[in-house]
Parts: structure tokens; C-alpha cells; sequence
């Protein structure tokens, strides 16, 4: 019986200590959704114009190169 207890406390222990790192990495996760989020709503209208060149380029490359 003590040796079941034991490996019931290890089953617990081990379960709270999985949940822990879930709870952990979902928020890193959510962390660093909402960051990328604030990243790109600050920074896309200034660097949308350089997107928008910068694909236009490559479109341009990508067609004299492959046609």
C-alpha cells in the first residue's frame, strides 16, 4: 500500500507540475501574441510603405527572373 501511495503522490505531484508549465506556456504565449499584436499596430503605419516596396520589388525580381 505504500509503495501505490507513493506512486499516487508522484502522479499528483507530476499533474500540478504539467498544469503549472501549461498555465506557464500559455502565458508566454499570450505574452507574446499581444506583443507581435502591439508591435505591428504601432509599427505597420509607419513601415507599410516599405512593405508595400519591398513586395513590389520582389514580385518584380520573382517575374523577370522566372519568366
Amino acid at each position: 500500500m505504500a509503495y501505490a501511495d507513493s506512486i499516487n503522490e508522484i502522479l499528483y505531484h507530476n499533474h500540478k507540475i504539467f498544469f503549472c508549465s501549461i498555465i506557464i506556456f500559455y502565458k508566454k504565449v499570450l505574452f507574446d501574441i499581444v506583443s507581435a499584436a502591439i508591435f505591428l499596430f504601432l509599427y505597420l503605419p509607419i513601415t507599410k510603405y516599405y512593405y508595400a516596396y519591398f513586395s513590389i520589388t520582389v514580385l518584380n525580381n520573382f517575374l523577370l527572373f522566372y519568366t
